[in-house]
């Protein structure tokens, strides 16, 4: 953890908010984004809060978002080209909710209580 002096912590208009986002694309904890920064954890924490009215937490699930997006994109492009079957598999079985496994539906009139 960096034990960044008071009177060097930029303010929240200087804070480096590019480069956060950017960071945040490849879900790293708080305290390593604070190392690369060059901050201490409470510093982002403090500004996201008085910018964006979030926790840490849930703004690097916001800019986690993009990444998940772009990964769903890139997933379906393999498996729509027909060359990659595993990828086609996954996709199918996560996204469409195809299972190996069929079971029969069955429904409350077929049951009989005796």
């Amino acid at each position: 953890m960096s034990n960044v002096p008071e009177s060097t912590k930029p303010s929240i208009e200087t804070f480096d908010w590019v480069q956060l986002d950017k960071y945040l694309q490849f879900k790293p904890n708080l305290k390593t984004v604070a190392e690369l920064m060059g901050v201490h954890p409470n510093t982002i924490k403090n500004y996201i809060k008085a910018k964006h009215e979030m926790t840490y937490t849930e703004y690097a699930d916001v800019k986690l978002s993009k990444t998940k997006h772009r990964l769903v994109e890139k997933a379906l492009q393999m498996a729509m080209s027909g060359k990659n079957n595993v990828m086609m598999i996954f996709c199918l079985k996560n996204i469409c909710k195809w299972s190996d496994n069929i079971e029969p539906e069955i429904e409350e009139s077929d049951l009989e209580f005796y």
